[in-house]
């Protein structure tokens, strides 16, 4: 709804887009969830977005610009660092969104030393949008970490039967905020099963 799209690119704006200006790169496709979110917040802030960017040619626009931001998975962002001319120097003005799955703390690392100190790591899902962020390096000493649970969302690990498992246990991840989805379109029997109680 038009209501999920607004809270979601509020927190987008707060997460990554917080003072940063510049060029936006979505590497991941404004047709995808991640790279759309960016794009809306980019256009809210009176950011340029760059469309088409690949990472072959990512090294070149960063060259051109002083500061911007790009959002790519963890794989582009290992292809990036196997494509980086010879002397690439960091770009300390960029900043890397890294969602769409785990961010493995030594890709996160060499990120940091060879494109840009301000790595940031996203977690979320289609139907939740992002549920946690932070900064790479303040999840470098917490293995397993994602990032942090943002205001108005409540994230919780539950065993099969719905019930919240002690602390280091695993489950499965069940969240509930502004920006969730509540139910599978037309699929009342999918929206049952997989969002009790609305979560």
């Amino acid at each position: 709804t038009w209501g999920r799209l607004e809270a979601a690119t509020l927190t987008n704006l707060r997460v990554y887009g917080s003072g940063r200006l510049g060029v936006w790169v979505p590497v991941t496709g404004a047709d995808s969830l991640l790279g759309f979110s960016m794009t809306v917040a980019a256009w809210a802030l009176g950011a340029a977005v760059a469309g088409g960017v690949t990472v072959e040619t990512l090294p070149e626009l960063m060259e051109a610009h002083p500061e911007g931001l790009v959002v790519m998975t963890p794989i582009q962002l290992r292809h990036l660092l196997s494509w980086l001319p010879p002397g690439f120097p960091p770009r300390p003005g960029w900043r890397l969104q890294v969602g769409g799955s785990r961010l493995p703390a030594a890709l996160a690392r060499e990120a940091q030393l060879r494109i840009t100190p301000d790595v940031w790591h996203g977690y979320g899902a289609t139907e939740s949008s992002r549920i946690a962020a932070a900064p790479a390096l303040s999840l470098a000493d917490v293995p397993g970490a994602v990032g942090v649970v943002p205001p108005s969302a409540l994230v919780e690990i539950v065993a099969d039967d719905g019930r919240p498992v002690p602390p280091g246990e695993p489950g499965e991840v069940r969240v509930r905020s502004t920006r969730t989805a509540d139910g599978y379109l037309r699929d009342p029997a999918a929206t049952a099963a997989r969002f009790p109680d609305g979560a």
